[in-house]
């Protein structure tokens, strides 16, 4: 008797087909901040931006969270959500700046793509992420330089 074992192909959900339309397009969210912090702070002319050494504060800035979502309403529309964490700390460890700052589905200043708009065409995940990145970086930069 041979036993033959079939297994059914598993179409990629939702969420791994844009993880990997995001991979295979080198849309780097971490880069995408980075960079847009640093402008923004460049832009203020309140800190010189220095190579790190053991006597300079370190900045730090963390994603904890990025992805799509439906807005408020449900349609069929999908927004970009970006959470962040920046911080300055001494090469002690003292903690001189801290903040998170976020941009939700419901942010008047960020793209919203169909689903399909977003797997047809990736530069609307990088722009609608670059956006979101952007507002929330703005935000932070902001605070870091308040009196």
């Amino acid at each position: 008797m041979i036993g033959i074992i079939a297994e059914e192909a598993r179409a990629e959900t939702p969420s791994e087909q844009l993880g990997h339309l995001i991979a295979a397009n080198d849309i780097d969210l971490g880069r995408i901040a980075y960079e847009a912090f640093r402008a923004q702070l460049a832009d203020t002319h309140a800190f010189a931006i220095v190579a790190p050494a053991a006597d300079v504060p370190n900045l730090r800035l963390s994603i904890f969270d990025a992805g799509l979502g439906r807005p408020v309403g449900g349609w069929d529309q999908l927004k970009p959500t970006v959470s962040l964490l920046g911080s300055l700390t001494r090469a002690d460890g003292t903690v001189l700046w801290r903040k998170a700052d976020y941009v939700s589905t419901s942010n008047s200043q960020t793209p919203a793509f169909t689903y399909d708009q977003y797997v047809n065409d990736p530069e609307n995940l990088r722009l609608a992420f670059r956006r979101a990145t952007d507002l929330v970086t703005g935000m932070l930069v902001a605070d870091l330089c308040r009196p």
